[in-house]
């Protein structure tokens, strides 16, 4: 088991209970089995806030592994280990 780190704004933090939460989960997984496993924790309730209708990722959040989108990593950098830092951010329109 190992420990990473939650941060989430807004809709995201209500969901975790707060900006900064630890969960342990099973590392090293892949981004991909991470989320799987979070959306269990929290009651299956993380997935239908960060994918489209289709199962892909929303174009209006942003999830971040150590600093970097997710959708930019490959291969190894993909994958989430102890101690890793997921954030969650709603992309917010203005003007």
């Amino acid at each position: 088991m190992g420990k990473i780190e939650l941060r989430g704004y807004a809709s995201f933090r209500a969901l975790f209970g707060d900006t900064v939460t630890f969960v342990e989960i099973e590392t090293p997984c892949s981004i991909e089995e991470c989320i799987d496993k979070l959306d269990g924790i929290l009651d299956h309730r993380l997935k239908p806030m960060i994918s489209d209708k289709d199962g892909n990722q929303d174009i209006f959040v942003r999830i971040l592994l150590n600093g970097r989108e997710i959708a930019f990593l490959k291969g190894p950098n993909r994958m989430v280990n102890d101690n890793d830092i997921l954030l969650f951010i709603p992309v917010l329109g203005g003007g």
